[in-house]
């Protein structure tokens, strides 16, 4: 319940410095009003820009379309105050109280609210981009629609929190509690998270907690701690797992097309029918990864390690494999047609019933591996002859591996 504020017909007293103060329309820019007692008072329209309103009392004051850019509100009251329309672009609200606060479409562009006390707040449409809600307390606030691009939210508390249809992009929710949160329909493109507490009660389609991450397409989880997690059928599409911590994570059918997988670590991880056209590896470890009918065709996978992974059936025609280590790996029924494989390690690799048409082998290790049905056409051998031409040996590289 909002206390009375200043009649809004009344006449604005602009030297006024008390409770219930007509204030509405006047341009108090970089006026000093830290600690001043202004609860309840009309402030609607007036400009307080640059301001210095640290620990002032504003509890149910009207500030409806005033401009408080710049202006210095640490530790102010703002419980239940009318905030609709305000400007508080770079404003300094650290510390403030808006409790049960009216915020619906408030700028709060750039603004620093860290440990700021905003529950039961109405801030739908506002606008919160790049904002500093490092540890601030939200737990039943409505941010329905409201824009937290790149914001800081690391430690914040969204307990029951409305965020539907809200704007996260690229904001990053490190270390929050989303305990019950209705994250539906909101856009985490670029999210950053981890260490989350608590699990929302809705989240965007196709988006899930992991491990204390939020994982969905598009999400950025560089260095993310995912062993073992389970992400089968998940939408990863342009995901970024550089350096992530994968190891014996269950990828079954994801689909990870375009995602950067430079430097993450999927030892023993289960990715077999899953979509890893476009994606873009580095470093990437893939040993002993099940990669069973996997989607890596014409994908590059230079400086990955694929040693002792299993590839039966995988699609790595047009992939570029070389100078990779892909020894003890099983290839067998793998399509490489026209993959790039020079260089490459395949040392005691199963290779049985393999389609290697076209595929280039020049300088690639066949030392004990097993070529029983292999599709040879046009491929070149390892001493750089090719299957089909002179010096082949029956259209095959059977006689051939030796470089």
């Amino acid at each position: 319940m909002f206390a009375p504020a200043a009649p809004a017909g009344a006449s604005s007293n602009c030297s006024a410095r008390k409770p219930f103060a007509s204030l509405a329309g006047c341009n108090l820019k970089g006026a000093n009003l830290a600690g001043d007692n202004l609860r309840g008072s009309n402030l609607s329209g007036a400009n307080l820009s640059g301001a210095n309103l640290a620990g002032a009392d504003l509890k149910s004051a009207n500030l409806t379309g005033a401009t408080l850019t710049g202006a210095q509100l640490k530790s102010a009251n703002l419980t239940a105050a009318r905030l609709t329309g305000a400007n508080f672009a770079r404003a300094n609200l650290a510390g403030s109280n808006l409790t049960l606060a009216v915020a619906t479409r408030a700028v709060l562009t750039n603004a620093t609210l860290t440990n700021a006390k905003l529950t039961n707040a109405n801030l739908t449409t506002a606008k919160l981009t790049n904002a500093n809600l490092s540890g601030a307390d939200l737990t039943g606030a409505n941010l329905a629609h409201a824009n937290l691009g790149v914001a800081n939210l690391t430690g914040a508390f969204f307990t029951v929190a409305n965020l539907a249809h809200a704007v996260l992009t690229r904001a990053n929710l490190a270390g929050s509690t989303l305990y019950r949160a209705d994250l539906a329909a909101a856009t985490l493109t670029g999210v950053s998270s981890g260490r989350i507490v608590g699990s929302p009660a809705v989240l965007p389609a196709h988006w899930l907690l992991a491990n204390g991450y939020l994982v969905g397409a598009g999400a950025n989880l560089k260095g993310a701690g995912l062993s073992f997690a389970d992400l089968h059928s998940a939408n990863l599409q342009g995901a970024d797992f550089t350096g992530a911590d994968l190891r014996g994570a269950k990828l079954l059918g994801a689909n990870l097309g375009s995602t950067n997988l430079h430097g993450a670590n999927l030892t023993g991880a289960d990715l077999s029918f899953a979509d890893l056209a476009t994606a873009k590896f580095s470093g990437t470890n893939l040993g002993t990864a099940d990669l069973t009918g996997a989607n890596l065709s014409k994908a590059n996978l230079t400086g990955t390690t694929l040693t002792g992974a299993t590839l039966k059936g995988t699609d790595l025609a047009g992939a570029n494999l070389t100078a990779v280590d892909v020894s003890a790996a099983d290839l067998t029924a793998a399509n490489l047609v026209g993959t790039k494989l020079p260089g490459a390690n395949l040392g005691g690799a199963d290779l049985s019933f393999a389609d290697l048409a076209g595929a280039n082998l020049y300088h690639a290790d066949l030392t004990g591996a097993t070529l029983t049905g292999v599709t040879w056409s046009n491929t070149t051998c390892p001493d750089g002859t090719k299957s089909d031409g002179v010096g082949g040996d029956g259209g095959t590289c059977e006689g051939n591996t030796t470089l």
